[in-house]
C-alpha cells in the first residue's frame, strides 16, 4: 500500500497519485483509496462522489467496510464521500481502523494507492498507519515547503509507535520550472539537505499534465506534441521507481 501524502495543497498529489494508478494498472491489479474529501482522485475516475457514509469515510469506523467500485478490468476505487471530512471530528482512536478494514479489502489486489488530503488530521494518519510506503510530492516555491518538516515528523512518529514497517520512499520534485531561479536555487537546497531522500526523477511544469487530468487519460496518452511527450516520459519514470521501490518488482 502506497500513500501519496503532503500535508501542503497545490503540490501536484492528486495528480501523480491517478498517473501512478494508471501506470501500475497496466501491470498489475490496483486499488485507489480517495481520502481527500476534495474528492479530485474520486472525480478522475468516476462521475463524483459516493453519497454520504458510503464511500472512503466507512474506513474510519468499527462498522462495515465501504463498497469497492470497478473502475477498469484492472482499477477499481474506494471513493470519497459527502461526509469524509466529518472524520477529523472523531476520537484519535479512529486512525487505527483504516488498517484493519484494508486487511480485509486488499484480498485480489497487487497494488494499494492512498490519496490523502492537504493537511494533518485523522486522514492523513490513518493512512500512513495502513500504508506500507509513502511518497511526498513537492512543489519548489517557498509555499511549498511549508509542512514537509511536520509531515516527515510525522511519518517518522507513525513508524516508531504504530506502523514500524512502512518505508519513505521519498520527495518528488513536481511542477518545476528551470527557467525559475528561485526554484532552481531551492531545488539545489532541497538536494543538499535531504540527499538520496529526494528522488532522481524531477516532474516539470507542463501545460498537458493538467489538460490531462481534465481528459481523464494520463498524460503519456496525450496527442502528439513535444511537451506531452515529454511530460509522458517524466511521468511515467517517477511512477516505474515508485512502483519498483514499492513493490520490490522488476518491471
Amino acid at each position: 500500500m502506497i500513500c501519496i501524502s503532503n500535508q501542503k495543497g497545490g503540490v501536484g498529489k492528486t495528480m501523480f497519485a491517478v498517473h501512478l494508478a494508471e501506470y501500475c494498472a497496466e501491470r498489475a491489479n490496483v486499488l485507489v483509496v480517495d481520502v481527500d474529501g476534495q474528492g479530485n482522485t474520486t472525480r478522475y475516475f468516476q462521475d463524483q462522489r459516493a453519497a454520504a457514509n458510503k464511500g472512503a469515510s466507512l474506513l474510519f469506523g468499527d462498522g462495515a467496510a465501504p463498497e469497492i467500485m470497478k473502475v477498469s478490468s484492472r482499477l477499481s476505487i474506494i471513493p470519497a464521500d459527502r461526509t469524509l471530512n466529518e472524520v477529523e471530528a472523531m476520537p484519535l482512536d479512529v486512525i487505527m481502523h483504516p488498517r484493519r478494514h484494508m486487511a480485509s479489502l486488499i484480498a485480489g489486489f497487487d497494488v494499494v494507492i492512498f490519496d490523502t488530503p492537504p493537511s494533518q488530521g485523522r486522514r492523513l494518519l490513518g493512512a500512513l498507519v495502513a500504508a506500507d510506503a509513502v511518497v511526498t510530492p513537492l512543489g519548489l516555491d517557498k509555499a511549498s515547503f511549508e509542512g514537509l518538516e511536520d509531515l516527515l515528523n510525522d511519518i517518522k512518529v507513525v513508524r516508531s509507535k504504530l506502523n514500524p514497517a512502512m518505508q519513505h520512499l521519498g520527495i518528488l520534485v513536481n511542477r518545476f520550472k528551470p527557467a525559475n531561479k528561485e526554484q532552481c536555487r531551492n531545488l539545489e537546497t532541497l538536494q543538499k539537505n535531504f540527499g538520496d531522500r529526494v528522488l532522481s526523477t524531477v516532474l516539470q511544469d507542463r501545460s498537458p499534465v493538467g489538460a490531462a487530468f481534465d481528459s481523464r487519460r494520463p498524460v503519456w496518452k496525450r496527442p502528439n506534441g513535444e511537451s506531452a511527450r515529454r511530460a509522458g516520459h517524466e511521468f511515467r519514470d517517477a511512477c516505474e521507481l515508485v512502483y519498483t521501490q514499492a513493490t520490490g518488482r522488476p518491471i
